[in-house]
């Protein structure tokens, strides 16, 4: 009878150890999720309205001053090998030499345009702490990392929590949220040796996540987080833009009255 009871406590202390390691690395799981699928967007976002738009507008004149350069370029061999200067077929072979230089203006434009958009479309403060809470609360149920015996319906209910949580779909979440209140518990179908192995490779999971999180926030846009708050930081880089877009203006006006001189002989 003593063993028996010994036994049980011994469970009993295996099972409390297991359910805080596994609350603990489900909340990682789940700061991970937060950081790559909320933050990391939200912070581009921010850094694209707050000075990427300055940025593109930089890339686009650096691309008409180098559309003009190549231009002259062309012109002036031309008439160095007494060649009539044919604009129409210089503008045409300038233009396909520069097609990826186009598809890079129209996709910081696209990034510009969905920054916008990101910004325009938060959920409120409210919505997006019950999201992560519920979201939270599925992963300890459904996530496959800390229950690997999950039925084919269990998995299917966790690829839709996931898509509902990066989606921003609250209301979908707490319909899922219904139905994963009857799935069994994984805790109650472990023996002792069960939950010493488990507990052992949630606290590898645990360290292993901490070493992934902090290396997130070490990367950009995180590791610029608190200057993006600075609106000091902020002007000074705009400042900065500025200077080069005043020089490289300098630079377009230069290279446009030269062809315009070409195109005059």
């Amino acid at each position: 009878m003593n063993i028996e009871i010994s036994q049980s406590s011994e469970k009993d202390a295996l099972k409390a150890n297991y359910l805080l390691l596994k609350g603990e690395y489900v909340k990682l799981l789940t700061d991970k999720d937060c950081l790559l699928e909320w933050g990391k967007p939200q912070l581009e976002a921010l850094y694209t309205i707050k000075i990427g738009n300055r940025q593109l507008d930089l890339l686009k004149l650096r691309l008409e001053v180098k559309r003009i350069k190549k231009m002259t370029e062309l012109a002036v061999a031309c008439l160095n090998r007494n060649e009539p200067v044919n604009w129409d077929k210089i503008e045409e072979t300038v233009d396909m030499g520069l097609e990826k230089d186009y598809e890079e203006i129209l996709t910081e434009a696209s990034r510009v345009e969905h920054a916008n958009y990101l910004l325009s479309n938060l959920a409120s403060p409210e919505r997006s702490v019950e999201l992560r809470k519920l979201y939270r609360q599925l992963a300890k149920e459904l996530h496959p990392d800390v229950n690997p015996d999950l039925t084919e319906n269990q998995k299917n209910l966790w690829h839709a929590v996931r898509r509902a949580y990066e989606q921003g779909d609250l209301e979908s979440l707490r319909a899922l949220s219904v139905m994963a209140q009857d799935v069994e518990s994984y805790a109650e179908k472990l023996s002792a040796a069960d939950f010493q192995l488990q507990i052992e490779l949630l606290k590898a999971g645990i360290e292993k996540l901490l070493a992934e999180i902090k290396q997130i926030r070490s990367d950009f846009p995180f590791n610029i987080e608190k200057e993006l708050r600075n609106e000091e930081w902020v002007k000074n880089q705009n400042e900065q833009t500025e200077t080069l877009i005043k020089q490289v203006l300098e630079q377009k006006v230069k290279y446009e009255e030269r062809l315009e001189l070409l195109k005059s002989i």
